[in-house]
């Protein structure tokens, strides 16, 4: 059974830039959104040509099976009975006949059936009409709601993508520097908050740590005379001792 669906009739994904919109081929900047409206309409989904020729197969079919079953009962009813031939055709078209119609009747109800769905349509200064269908009505205020915002408030940094098979609409917003921003206005500001870890830290003097000394003060040897003596005595016992072992 062939089907109408709603993207024959408007757009069903878009991308919301900084400053313009996009549905499908069209784009608009956001400064040129005039008119946002959102409308209710309906729609007969399955009537379509192909379905308008099956209804008018099964119909027909329905009828020529309905003309031969009645004269094979009619020749059935002359003589033979149903236990014939001819009981044995008018039982079997009577049964295709009773199918064809059932058919012919499910597509009849089916292309006379009404479907609501509601329409976004977005006006341009420049004579443009953008449009976003959808059955939910929800996501669709949803998107006027965020392209509305966005012109009231100036806001140029919130993006977002929307996709009406699934119904949703996702908004991102990228804290980035404006275009026109002074580079060093930016360095300046960078420059301006010091790290915290290096504020707590003291600051020190690598001339002060080169020449200071790998010890204490109070861990300084000092010689006295008597050690002097105890010295050249041990000395002097040593030269004694090589020159021994060298006669």
């Amino acid at each position: 059974m062939d089907r109408l669906k709603l993207d024959q009739t408007g757009a069903r994904r878009g991308v919301l830039y900084r400053h313009s919109l996009q549905m499908g081929d069209d784009t608009v900047t956001l400064e040129n959104v005039a008119t946002m409206a959102i409308e209710d309409e309906s729609f007969q989904p399955y009537k379509t040509p192909k379905n308008r020729q099956a209804t008018g197969l099964w119909t027909g079919l329905a009828l020529i099976l309905f003309l031969v079953s009645m004269i094979a009962f009619a020749v059935t009813a002359g003589g033979g009975g149903l236990v014939s031939v001819a009981g044995l055709i008018a039982i079997v078209s009577l049964i295709v006949c009773l199918v064809s119609a059932w058919f012919a009747i499910r597509l009849v109800l089916a292309m006379n059936r009404v479907e609501d769905f509601h329409r976004l349509r977005i006006g341009a200064s420049d004579g443009r009409q953008l449009t976003l269908v959808d059955d939910n009505r929800t996501v669709l205020e949803n998107i006027r709601d965020t392209i509305r915002n966005k012109i009231d408030t100036n806001d140029f940094e919130t993006e977002g993508v929307f996709d009406l098979d699934t119904d949703t609409v996702k908004l991102s917003t990228d804290p980035e520097p404006e275009p026109d921003a002074d580079p060093e206005e930016i360095v300046r500001e960078a420059w301006s908050v010091p790290d915290a870890e290096a504020a707590d830290e003291p600051e020190t003097n690598e001339a002060e740590e080169a020449t200071e000394p790998d010890f204490e003060p109070e861990d300084e040897i000092v010689l006295g005379e008597d050690d002097d003596k105890e010295l050249e005595e041990k000395l002097a016992a040593l030269l004694k001792g090589e020159d021994a072992k060298a006669d």
